[in-house]
């Protein structure tokens, strides 16, 4: 695949995936914030626990180049009508009123800027705000949050490494 068509033509340098982002840069940052949301690093102890278990803790999505997996997978591998939603999903949470139309009070900070885009609100909030899509009224809202649901972990549980192990 060329990629050449793509507005943003950053490589994965951390792995040796050979394809061109499918989304903009203020789209992938909206992207990856919402992965490290869903699959975030954990702090764990290494007292009672095994180091291999302790790395998988505290590693979160962003660090395994997940993002650029699950927009492979959601834009590249798939052909469905509602792409373009996606898309516009990830480009109105890259914007401060975006994000305010689609989260709602929980993108505004006691702090200058008062409204801040998805990347730049807090875990806590992120979270918050990922459980009201998943309860939300508006369907395309629980769709995006239940494609994002399913795909990330999934895109995240089944890399390997060029060795081909996890």
């Amino acid at each position: 695949m060329s990629g050449s068509h793509f507005k943003n033509e950053k490589r994965c340098k951390e792995h040796s995936y050979n394809f061109a982002c499918p989304l903009s840069s203020r789209q992938m940052e909206s992207l990856v914030a919402l992965c490290d949301t869903l699959l975030p690093s954990i702090k764990v102890s290494k007292d009672h626990v095994d180091g291999s278990l302790v790395k998988l803790y505290q590693t979160s999505a962003s660090m395994t180049g997940t993002p650029n997996q699950v927009a492979m997978m959601m834009l590249l591998k798939t052909e469905h009508p509602k792409q373009i939603l996606i898309r516009l999903t990830l480009w109105f949470l890259s914007t401060v009123i975006g994000t305010l139309i689609l989260c709602g009070r929980e993108s505004l900070s006691n702090n200058f800027p008062y409204i801040q885009k998805f990347s730049r609100v807090s875990t806590k909030k992120r979270e918050k705000i990922l459980y009201s899509w998943s309860l939300s009224y508006f369907f395309l809202l629980r769709m995006f949050f239940r494609a994002l649901k399913f795909v990330v972990p999934l895109a995240f549980f089944t890399q390997a490494s060029p060795f081909s192990s996890n």
